[in-house]
Parts: C-alpha cells; structure tokens; sequence
C-alpha cells in the first residue's frame, strides 16, 4: 500500500508539472482564462513544493519491527494534499484538451494581433480549412476571432509541426540586441518572430557556415560568394568575421546589409541543424532586398537547400524575374516536378480571392506581372514624342 501512494502521489507530481509547464510555455491571452490559471498553476506549485521531499520520504518507508505501516504527520499531510490536487486537476480549466484549445487560441491572437476574423466581410465566422497530404482534413472555426471548439473539427492532440517564417532580413538584429521578455524564466507570448530569433540563437557559437559535407557543396558555394567570413554568435554577441583582415576585425550582424542578412539567416539555420527539425519553411517577397544579381543566387540556393535537405518552402513573390529564376534553377537541379506555381484571384466578391493552380499556366504570371513594365514603356513612349 505504501508503494502504491508515493507512486500515486509521484504520478500526480508529473502531472502538476507538465500543466504548470503547458501554462508556462504557453500562456493565454484570454484574461478570465488566464488568472484562473495563474491562480490554479501558482496553488500546484505551493503543493509540490511542500510534497516533492516527504514523497520521497514516504516511498522510501518500509514499516516497523512487527511489519505494520509507519502512519505519520508527513503521511496525513500528503493524503489531504493528493485530495487537493485532484480536486484542482478535475477543474474544466485543467483539462488537457481545454488547455490546448486555450493555447491554439493564443497562438493565433500572438501572430495576427488578435485580429483572426475577415474585417471586410459582414459574416461574423471565419473558417480555416485544409486538407494534408496524408488526406487528413479539418477546419478551424473562429467567431468574432473567437475559437469555436464545438464548430471546429481538429484533432487537437496530434503532433503539430511548427514551421519557420521569414518575413524581415533584419529580425538577426535581435540576435544580439533584443531583450526579450519573460514572465518566471518563460516567455510570455510565441509568434513566428520569436520563434525565429529562438532559432538563431541556438546555433553553436563560432560556427563556421562552410561544412564539409558533399551534398553541401554547390549550397556552401552560393553562400561563399555573398558570406566569405565566419558567423561567431555567442550568448548575445553575434559577429560576421571580417575575411582577409590582419586584425581579426569583426562586425556586428547587425551592421551588415539588409542583404546580407538574408543570406545569412539560411546559413545559420542550415548549419545549426535547425532546418532537420522543420518541414516548411515560408518566404514572404525574399527578393524584395537584394540585388538583381544577388536574387538569381537565393533562388538557387532555396532551390537545392529544398532538393538536398528535404524542406518544403512556400515562397510569395511579385518578381517574375525571381519567379523565373525558381523555375529554371528547379529545372536545372532536376526537380521542376516538385514545384508548384499559384496565383491569387479576385472572386465576384471583390474582398475575397481564391488560390489557383498555376503550374501549367506559368507564362499568365509572367504576362500579368510585367504589366507595369509596359506602362513604363508607354510613358516613356510619350515623354520621347512630347519632346518631339
């Protein structure tokens, strides 16, 4: 019987600890949901405090001479606490799958400013909805950028993969700059930006970005061409070493080119290892900071680092030029088959769009792209002939 308790009470333990953990690591955003459960999270903490040494203590117990059950303080104490555990642990705020939904939620309040629904649109309900390729399919059902649990049909106890999302070269400034806030050593919120800085952070310091590895050959080339030093990053300092410098002169990431830094982020994530950790990686307008030149190099090397490292990325652009570069770089690597080309499309409701295969009607993009190049050759047209 004694057995039976301390493993009883250490079960009860593990499971304080991993919703104190759920609570920490991921907070919410809604207030009544969330004091409830600082409320709830700081009672479990008091109660492992005062019960982790005399479970311990008690599993440890063996009985006296004559074979009968020590029965004592610390044993009343630990029985009454249990109770009390339970009691907080059958609360519906505790539930696992409550918390879960609580923190989807808050997740999606962190990324999009707590502004989820459609703002232009008169029906309060907004419906996410996707089909994996494994066929899976489910939807996510938000009223007034509420979370509907009842409406929505995901299994939230699956294992989510959790991509990466570069939208801004310059998020490697926080690396060494930013101070980020923490509430008990945990952060307080997890949007894409966190997530990245996170990653970046967690590369080993004095990381050389050239490995040795033969599939990284024509990648560690590309990246030779624009990054020709070393990346130093430890604790909060992070550097670019200066190549063909006597001095050892370094500079601060910080400092470098909007270009530069885009390169850079790749390098880091390739060489951290954080890239085998990941399924998608999404660019937003990558080619927006570089130079025409300097855009042909981050297409190829988006191209092999999703042929050699088996990423899959979502990349939104604007440039056919860049666009193009994607095509014929997949072709000349051999995977042309496994890319895919979509273009939004206004539907009658013109605060709508609808997401459109592409690939067999590449040259539209093009077409439609150019467009603007044609209206500056038309002023020109009649710029020359007014001074005619």
């Amino acid at each position: 019987e004694s057995l039976a308790f301390a493993e009883e009470a250490t079960a009860l333990l593990d499971n304080m600890s991993y919703i104190i953990s759920m609570l920490e690591e991921h907070p919410t955003s809604q207030k009544e949901f969330e004091n409830q459960s600082i409320n709830f999270s700081n009672k479990l903490k008091k109660i492992i405090n005062s019960l982790e040494e005399t479970v311990i203590t008690q599993s440890l117990t063996t009985g006296n001479l004559e074979g009968e059950m020590e029965v004592d303080l610390d044993d009343i104490l630990i029985r009454m606490s249990i109770k009390e555990i339970k009691k907080i642990l059958d609360t519906d705020i505790l539930k696992e799958d409550n918390l879960k939904f609580e923190m989807l939620q808050s997740v999606f309040n962190n990324e999009f400013n707590s502004q989820i629904s459609n703002l232009t649109s008169n029906n309060l309900k907004s419906t996410i909805s996707f089909t994996e390729v494994n066929n899976n399919s489910g939807k996510l059902v938000f009223i007034e950028d509420v979370l509907d649990r009842e409406a929505s049909t995901i299994n939230i106890n699956r294992e989510f993969v959790r991509p990466i999302f570069i939208d801004d070269p310059t998020v490697i400034d926080e690396i060494s700059e930013s101070i980020r806030i923490y509430l008990g050593g945990k952060k307080l919120s997890y949007n894409h930006k966190s997530y990245l800085i996170d990653l970046l952070k967690q590369t080993n310091s004095d990381e050389n970005v050239f490995s040795k590895k033969k599939n990284d050959e024509m990648i560690n080339a590309i990246l030779k061409e624009v990054i020709d030093g070393n990346i130093s990053i430890n604790g909060r300092k992070s550097f670019y070493e200066i190549p063909y410098s006597d001095r050892n002169k370094k500079l601060s990431l910080s400092n470098l080119s909007t270009g530069m830094k885009s390169f850079s982020i790749l390098s880091i994530l390739k060489n951290s290892g954080a890239f085998n950790t990941v399924e998608y990686v999404i660019l937003d307008e990558p080619e927006i900071h570089l130079h025409p030149e300097w855009q042909l190099k981050y297409a190829e090397l988006i191209v092999l680092l999703s042929k050699y490292l088996n990423i899959k990325f979502l990349v939104t652009s604007h440039s056919p030029y860049f666009i193009e570069a994607i095509e014929l770089f997949s072709m000349k690597h051999g995977i042309e088959g496994k890319v895919n080309y979509y273009k939004s499309k206004h539907t009658q409701n013109p605060n709508f769009y609808t997401i459109e295969d592409y690939t067999q009607r590449l040259s539209d993009i093009y077409d439609e792209l150019a467009e603007s190049m044609f209206d500056l050759q038309n002023l020109r047209d009649e710029l020359e002939l007014e001074e005619e």
